[in-house]
């Protein structure tokens, strides 16, 4: 069926999703309830996604999980960023994650309860990022043409099998991770670098904290 609209609220911010369509099948057992969603189509903001929801009363837990192909990482930003705190998780991704392409997202979360499944201690989101845009605080780096896998779980976001350049240099074979906190720690970047050597020293300062390394 169709659905004019739904809100999402997250403390006091709301966000209106406009033509919603749900084409889903329920099975019900005994103590247990199990709803496949076969189309999932949002289009305002514009997004596709299937899954499925698995209610548990014995035990009791909840678990979602959703998969969605061909989504423009901005539709999801926006979306995030504007039920999410200024401090929040949420925004701490995005301000990392800038923009992209995604072919294919997947996104798991199970709580006791339906509200605990959009508690961020509980979701783990995996994506693959094309023609993506980050910038990593830490080292003081923008990457563009991105290209790699994306995980969100633990309080971390880690990237792998990363390709991506910045300015005139290219990466490859890159791996990354970030704490989701104030301070973006603990922080861990390994690439394989052909680098323009002008942009090399003002990053090693920024990641490297030895004194007579940075003398050298």
């Amino acid at each position: 069926g169709s659905v004019p609209y739904v809100n999402l609220t997250h403390g006091t911010k709301e966000l209106v999703i406009k033509e919603t369509m749900i084409k889903a099948a329920m099975q019900i057992k005994k103590n247990t309830a199990r709803i496949k969603f076969e189309e999932l189509s949002l289009y305002n903001p514009r997004m596709k996604w299937s899954g499925t929801l698995f209610i548990d009363q014995d035990q009791p837990q909840i678990t979602l999980d959703l998969e969605g192909q061909k989504i423009n990482l901005d539709v999801i930003r926006k979306l995030a960023l504007e039920i999410s705190t200024k401090t929040g998780i949420a925004k701490i991704d995005f301000d990392i994650i800038k923009a992209g392409n995604i072919p294919l997202i997947t996104l798991k979360s199970q709580g006791e309860r339906l509200a605990d499944l959009v508690d961020t201690g509980n979701i783990v989101i995996w994506a693959r990022l094309r023609q993506g845009k980050l910038f990593i605080p830490p080292a003081n780096l923008n990457l563009d043409r991105v290209e790699g896998t994306i995980r969100i779980s633990d309080g971390r976001l880690t990237g792998h099998n990363i390709k991506a350049r910045s300015g005139k240099s290219y990466g490859q074979n890159g791996q990354f991770a970030l704490g989701l906190n104030r301070n973006l720690l603990p922080f861990h970047l390994d690439i394989d670098l052909q680098a323009d050597l002008s942009r090399l020293p003002p990053i090693l300062e920024s990641v490297v904290k030895n004194n007579n390394f940075l003398n050298e």
